[in-house]
């Protein structure tokens, strides 16, 4: 009887968790979808918002709530904001779910790797365009190579974030 309570204590903290996990997922992108941004390029592609919160459950939480909540929040945010579309979040989805199981591998156990964000979002992005490029689905004329790094160019400032995100939450963790 003790087993099952605590399984059903450590369920219920998981679902809390993740609860918060998701409503900052969907609360940042709607305030960085808001700040008015020149040129044609969605905001969310430049700043990367969807990958904050899930590599912040990465650091602090168990690895259940970083993957929930990147299976999760694309869709979230797409039933209450709107965006990202239905192809961009299926995509989008992919991209956030193997960045946080990269993230997960690269951090290790105790969850501290400083490079491990960045890492992950090159290498799942890189999965992201060659799945796109076995499908056909990428832009005709464009090759893997252009897209991937074009992609990164305009994801600096995004991975910038990150990787002050992870050098913080590196920061905190080592005390």
């Amino acid at each position: 009887m003790i087993y099952f309570a605590a399984k059903k204590s450590s369920f219920a903290v998981v679902l809390h968790e993740t609860m918060v996990v998701l409503a900052v997922s969907v609360i940042i992108p709607f305030v960085v979808h808001g700040i008015p941004f020149p040129g044609n390029v969605p905001i969310g592609a430049r700043f990367l918002p969807l990958f904050y919160a899930p590599f912040v459950a990465v650091v602090l939480f168990r690895p259940a709530v970083s993957i929930m909540s990147a299976l999760a929040a694309p869709f979230l945010n797409q039933l209450l904001t709107g965006s990202p579309g239905f192809e961009k979040g299926i995509v989008l989805t992919f991209e956030l779910v193997l960045f946080t199981l990269l993230a997960l591998i690269l951090s290790g156990e105790k969850r501290t790797c400083l490079g491990a964000a960045v890492l992950a979002y090159i290498m799942s992005k890189g999965a992201s365009v060659l799945l796109l490029w076995k499908a056909l689905l990428m832009v005709p004329g464009i090759s893997v190579e252009a897209y991937f790094l074009r992609s990164m160019y305009t994801a600096f400032p995004g991975i910038v974030i990150l990787f002050l995100i992870n050098m913080y939450l590196n920061a905190i963790k080592d005390r």
